[in-house]
C-alpha cells in the first residue's frame, strides 16, 4: 500500500510539477517523500470486497469512503473516496475521487476531482 500511495500521490502532483521553463536538473520537491514511512488512513467508512482467482490469493478491492484523510511522511491526501486494488498482500492502484488536495510541506498543494 506504500508504494501506491506514493505512485498516486506522483501521479496526482505530476501536472503542477512539470514547469517547462524548470531546468531539467532541477529535483522535483517529492523526490525526498519517504515512501517507506507508515501509512495512515481514516474514513467514515470502508467496504472491502474479494474476487477470486483460479490461481494465486485473488483480487481484493477496498474503498474507502467519506472524509478520507491519508498520510504518509509530510504528505497529507484529502479525498470523498479513495479504491484500493489489491493483489496478494501488495497495493497495485490507488483510484482517488472527488475533492482531492494533496498537501506537503516541500511541495506545497495539488486539488483535483479524480487521480
Amino acid at each position: 500500500m506504500r508504494h501506491a500511495f506514493a505512485m498516486l500521490l506522483l501521479l496526482a502532483a505530476a501536472p503542477a510539477l512539470a514547469d517547462p521553463a524548470a531546468p531539467a536538473a532541477q529535483p522535483s520537491p517529492i523526490a525526498h517523500h519517504n515512501s517507506d514511512a507508515p501509512v495512515h488512513i481514516a474514513s467514515d467508512s470502508f467496504v472491502a470486497e474479494r474476487t477470486p482467482v483460479k490461481s494465486g490469493p485473488g483480487i481484493v478491492n477496498g474503498t474507502y469512503i467519506g472524509n478520507v484523510i491519508i498520510t504518509q511522511g509530510d504528505i497529507t491526501m484529502r479525498a470523498d473516496s479513495v479504491r484500493l486494488v489489491l493483489i496478494g498482500a501488495h497495493a497495485e492502484r490507488a483510484l482517488a475521487n472527488g475533492h482531492i488536495v494533496i498537501t506537503s510541506a516541500n511541495s506545497g498543494n495539488v486539488t483535483g476531482d479524480s487521480g
